[in-house]
């Protein structure tokens, strides 16, 4: 497991440096780590998940990234 390096108020910590809440190795896989949303640094990434026409479930496909932070 890496180290988790602590945000600061100007700078958002990338998924991957960010502590795990959960982690498990699974064979012929990898490991599956479940890190806690920020949403001033994965706004862009969940706005592109959700606004996807297999998402439309969620009914935020016409949500802009404001919307979706």
């Amino acid at each position: 497991m890496t180290a988790a390096i602590e945000p600061t108020a100007t700078e958002p910590v990338a998924p991957a440096l960010r502590p795990a809440v959960h982690e498990q190795k699974v064979e012929g896989f990898g490991t599956v780590r479940l890190v806690p949303v920020d949403p001033a640094a994965d706004a862009e990434l969940l706005h592109g998940w959700v606004t996807e026409e297999r998402a439309r479930f969620w009914g935020m496909a016409d949500h802009t990234r404001e919307q979706v932070r």
